[in-house]
């Protein structure tokens, strides 16, 4: 349940970023999308722990896989700011 509010959260984010992308005049949007999409991250990620106990011996390598993954998924804001600017 608590992941799918985050889910829930970070739809809602991506949607305030997409409307300032698409009427571009004003920057709140933009920083309410910034915050929901900061704030329902560690809840989606949280739901993502929970396959290390899948394979017990590898718990501690799945877990830190899965904080890298979600850590190196904010490449593409920096991308995309590089592509734009």
């Amino acid at each position: 349940a608590c992941c799918v509010l985050a889910a829930l959260v970070q739809l809602t984010g991506a949607l305030a970023m997409y409307a300032h992308a698409a009427a571009g005049e004003s920057l709140v949007p933009a920083y309410i999308g910034f915050f929901l999409l900061g704030f329902g991250g560690p809840g989606v990620q949280k739901a993502t722990f929970h396959m290390a106990h899948l394979f017990p011996s590898a718990s501690g390598s799945l877990i830190a896989a899965s904080t890298a993954l979600f850590d190196g998924g904010s490449v593409i804001f920096a991308l995309f700011y590089s592509l734009t600017d």
